[in-house]
């Protein structure tokens, strides 16, 4: 089954509970080896929903391949400037999480972008990224 035809049928369940066991099963495959570029597919969706599903799997794995974290961040990018300012806040802390494995280059320009960013956390976040590369939680 297709990347994409799983997550709609995970959107698709009526019980919450259900959609988030689900979530976290599909996780548990990436971290398990499932191969992360097929993240990349959910990360061009149009859907809100799914961007929300992609962004929290990114989140919780670790990539190791050069290539697909550079296709990764590429998309990333495109996003850090997504008309709903939740998907551009997950953006920008999945490319804080990537910090220590790309170029800092690139991702301090997206974080310049992003310290300009109409939504007060967002521009905050991209702000403290550019003076200490990293966040404190």
């Amino acid at each position: 089954m297709m990347i994409n035809d799983i997550v709609v049928n995970i959107l698709n369940k009526k019980s919450e509970p259900i959609k988030i066991e689900m979530i976290g099963d599909l996780a548990d495959e990436f971290r398990a080896g499932r191969n992360p570029s097929e993240l990349l597919e959910l990360l061009e969706s149009d859907d809100e929903n799914i961007l929300n599903i992609a962004l929290y799997i990114l989140g919780e794995i670790n990539i190791a391949s050069i290539s697909i974290l550079k296709e990764i961040v590429k998309k990333l990018e495109i996003l850090s400037v997504h008309k709903e300012s939740q998907i551009r806040y997950k953006t920008l802390i999945n490319l804080a999480s990537l910090s220590h494995k790309v170029n800092t280059d690139k991702l301090n320009n997206i974080y310049k972008k992003m310290s300009q960013d109409s939504n007060e956390s967002i521009s905050k976040t991209a702000k403290e990224l550019l003076r200490n590369g990293n966040l404190r939680f």
